[in-house]
């Protein structure tokens, strides 16, 4: 037939040189530095846990205060939330090479926060939801609960025990 024939004289067309010149391993600097800050700021921490032990006086007590490499690890932890919800969570693009030349079918760009309103937009509530309440409702709970712990560790019995319960959800 005349279709199956064409078909077979079809080739692999060559892109452009400047389609597709996006590097995959771009991400990867990113990526580091967050490692790279949880543990400079868990680090410094540490140092100033260090530095408290020995300018204390003789008999004080060290752990009425949250110590330093636990408060840098949370502080950077967290503090990478709110970039975490921005950045990009998902880059795609769909092209069709007609004729040697890329036409754009698709492009697709998602940071966390973006996904949630598709999801609502999209009729997709529960998935909106639980995307949400994952994300960022859990974590600020998380927060909430290590502070109130430390608020309350030396309170009442029952502080003491709600603070116990609230580092045991954690």
């Amino acid at each position: 037939p005349p279709g199956a024939r064409a078909l077979t004289k079809m080739a692999p067309v060559q892109a452009p040189p400047s389609y597709g010149d996006e590097d995959p391993t771009r991400h990867v600097g990113p990526a580091l530095g967050v490692v790279a800050t949880v543990l400079a700021c868990t680090a410094l921490g540490a140092a100033v846990d260090r530095w408290r032990a020995r300018s204390a006086p003789k008999g004080q007590r060290q752990d009425e205060l949250l110590p330093g490499w636990v408060a840098g690890m949370l502080a950077s932890s967290y503090g990478m939330l709110i970039p975490g919800l921005a950045s990009h969570l998902l880059e795609s693009r769909t092209d069709f090479i007609i004729l040697g030349m890329p036409q754009n079918l698709s492009q697709y760009d998602e940071t966390m926060v973006s996904l949630i309103g598709s999801l609502w937009r999209d009729g997709m509530h529960a998935g909106a939801v639980l995307v949400a309440v994952y994300a960022i409702v859990v974590p600020g709970a998380k927060l909430a609960l290590l502070a109130l712990a430390h608020r309350w560790q030396h309170g009442s019995a029952a502080r003491v025990t709600w603070a116990r319960r609230g580092v045991r959800i954690v």
